[in-house]
């Protein structure tokens, strides 16, 4: 859906994602920036609010193993300077 689409985008870009999610998703996309952003700062309050919106635990451990996975592969690329198909992946 396009216009679904670009109404995620437009909330991600101004911060405000509440504009376009609700419940479990937007409660997804809270830890997925709070564990991409700071993850010293996840806590206990962070899972539950999870919970509270309707997720699983193994719904939990799906976001946050898919988080860090792609953390973990972003840097690893951007710490080498990888290019990939002659666009820079790395050294941003």
């Amino acid at each position: 859906d396009p216009a679904r689409a670009a109404a995620i985008d437009a909330a991600m870009a101004s911060g405000a994602l509440e504009e376009a999610l609700t419940g479990r998703e937007l409660a997804f996309m809270r830890y997925t920036r709070l564990l991409t952003l700071t993850p010293g700062d996840v806590s206990a309050a962070d899972i539950e609010a999870m919970r509270a919106a309707g997720a699983s635990d193994g719904e939990i451990l799906e976001v946050n193993q898919c988080v860090a996975l792609f953390n973990y592969s972003n840097r690893s690329l951007s710490g080498l300077g990888v290019q990939v198909g002659g666009d820079r992946v790395g050294y941003y």
